[in-house]
């Protein structure tokens, strides 16, 4: 992405830095609301999509907490009021204008704000993005979602190690009641609506998978990334190098102390020198400026 991570306005081609004509992009990765046509402008057709999503109302109050909408408990699964006032229906139209916190499931995918309500709209947007998408992770399943990327995409082993980062420390939450959450779920339909539908989706795919071993490379994947976070922190002699012998599951690979690095890197960090580097490559390609005319997006509900 050329500036920022345009996390609040659909993706347009310009957002990305331009290329050279021998040049083609290899992964396109970032915070961005879904904006298919404008992708297919700046991908090879033969792209493999994918997106992240998480429980809505885990996703609600983290999102609450990260935005500073609501200030986290002292103490855990406290009850003082102040989420029965969050969610109030007083406070119900402040929040049904934010979409950094509101059905942000159903808008970043791309879903218009105006037919979040409107039940046949929703539907047609499941399934448009049944059609667009390889693959739906899940965050509450990140170990499970990276194993089935790693097999669908056809990706190595080394491809998909990481190392946890940009968590909340403090991890204190407000007792949610189950009145809380059939509130929340009656506020968000339509998130609930995509989430339910590609959670189920996501267990049908792991079943699928099982005959395939599906569980064993997922125990194997999980002793790999311990062995990774445990070198990566320092654990054990990170002047030697990890190597990670060959299994079923993957080729001989080995992670070094700039593998650590990268993988700690910041967000913004790491896309400046993904963009440095990018554009090294564009200009001893001879790349010159030019302007490109872009079709405007057409929301398709």
């Amino acid at each position: 992405m050329g500036s920022g991570f345009h996390c609040f306005g659909a993706f347009h081609p310009d957002h990305v830095m331009s290329l050279a004509d021998n040049q083609r992009y290899g992964v396109l990765f970032n915070h961005m609301i879904y904006n298919r046509t404008a992708l297919d402008a700046v991908m090879p057709a033969d792209s493999f999509y994918l997106a992240i999503m998480r429980e809505p109302v885990q996703r609600f109050v983290s999102s609450a907490y990260y935005y500073q909408m609501l200030k986290p408990p002292l103490r855990n699964n406290t009850n003082n009021g102040a989420f029965k006032a969050f969610i109030s229906e007083q406070n119900r139209g402040k929040l049904e204008k934010d979409m950094k916190i509101y059905n942000s499931l159903s808008h970043d995918t791309g879903l218009p704000v105006a037919l979040h309500t409107n039940g046949d709209a929703v539907r047609r947007h499941i399934e448009r993005l049944e059609r667009e998408l390889d693959l739906m992770m899940v965050l509450e399943h990140f170990l499970e979602s990276l194993v089935l990327l790693k097999r669908r995409a056809c990706l190595s082993l080394k491809d998909v190690i990481f190392m946890k980062g940009n968590a909340r420390q403090n991890h204190k939450i407000h007792h949610i009641t189950p009145a809380d959450r059939t509130q929340l779920r009656q506020w968000q339909s339509s998130d609930h609506a995509v989430y339910d539908h590609f959670y189920a989706k996501f267990l049908d795919l792991i079943h699928q998978e099982e005959a395939r071993g599906f569980r064993e490379e997922l125990d194997h994947f999980r002793v790999i990334t311990g062995k990774v976070t445990s070198y990566c922190s320092g654990r054990i002699n990170i002047w030697d190098t990890l190597v990670v012998k060959e299994s079923r599951w993957n080729q001989e690979f080995t992670v070094n102390t700039r593998d650590c690095q990268i993988m700690n890197m910041a967000e913004a960090t790491l896309q400046k020198l993904l963009l440095t580097r990018a554009k090294s490559r564009r200009a001893q390609a001879g790349y010159k400026e030019r302007r490109r005319r872009i079709p405007p997006w057409t929301p398709q509900c």
